[in-house]
């Protein structure tokens, strides 16, 4: 009897472990998902639910937003607490939405880039309502100690956020994760088992573009640099983000982590089996 429970125990952890390291692969994403230019993302957007574009922003448009009191202000290690600008989402990751003139001119000076893509975005959703920018904020996820969000979606209704990286985004430094095809959820099993979880590392200079009903998460960062970056959203005045109250929110980021862990596990499975029966062939 004693022995049978202390098998149990062994497998519940063993299992419980198996999961952890399943979900805990960072893969990027697939590079049908990075287009050359902004008149090619919506339609990527419509499949994956995101897009990388690449070479977007000008290196001088970078070079003002950095030059900003908002980015020079911005704290540089976790054990930084919240304060009335810098508020915390998770242990190390800081958002600040409150900029002075000079600072949200710098920022908003790259808008111009993306504009045409936002007004037709919400056009082919054949909407008349009016559209706003719903949120410009300045973020990082600090070095060494920061931790990943929970996962979440912009709003419940279409929208459009595009997240403008102030230094290289990798895989180790706290990059957007995101889950294909849950602007969709009905429609997104083939693209979900076919990829899984992917994390956008777009350069300087490009962007990232995402419906704001998918499913994403911001990830801690591992390496020794800050990862900053600005993010713009855009929605509808009928539909203001989050789009549901707080329990529904925890609702929403229960039923990801458990979409990422599934198709985690499955994605491992499979290419274990792949790798066996190379194994055996040869």
């Amino acid at each position: 009897m004693r022995l049978r429970g202390a098998a149990a125990v062994a497998a519940l952890g063993g299992g419980c472990y198996g999961l952890s390291v399943c979900s805990a692969r960072r893969r990027e994403i697939r590079a049908d998902a990075t287009v050359p230019a902004l008149s090619a993302a919506l339609p990527t957007v419509a499949n994956f639910g995101f897009a990388v574009v690449e070479d977007v922003v000008p290196r001088a448009m970078l070079e003002r937003s950095k030059d900003t009191d908002a980015f020079r202000s911005m704290p540089t290690t976790a054990a930084t607490g919240s304060t009335d600008l810098w508020r915390l989402s998770a242990l190390g990751r800081f958002h600040r939405v409150r900029f002075d003139v000079e600072d949200a001119d710098a920022f908003q000076e790259m808008e111009a880039l993306w504009r045409p893509l936002v007004d037709e975005f919400f056009a082919r959703a054949g909407t008349e309502d009016a559209v706003y920018r719903s949120e410009l904020q300045l973020l990082t996820a600090t070095p060494f100690i920061s931790d990943d969000q929970m996962w979440h979606s912009d709003n419940q209704a279409r929208g459009i956020t595009i997240i403008v990286p102030l230094c290289d985004f990798t895989a180790e430094n706290g990059a957007t994760q995101l889950l294909p095809g849950t602007h969709e959820l009905r429609s997104s099993w083939p693209l979900l088992l076919r990829d899984g979880a992917r994390v956008a590392t777009p350069r300087q200079g490009s962007i990232v573009v995402y419906d704001a009903r998918t499913y994403h998460r911001g990830l801690g960062n591992s390496t020794n640099a800050s990862r900053p970056a600005l993010v713009f959203r855009y929605d509808r005045e009928e539909s203001p983000p989050p789009g549901v109250g707080v329990v529904a929110s925890l609702a929403h980021a229960s039923a990801a982590k458990l979409l990422h862990t599934s198709m985690a596990v499955v994605l491992a499975t499979r290419e274990a089996v792949r790798a066996l029966s190379e194994s055996y062939r040869t």
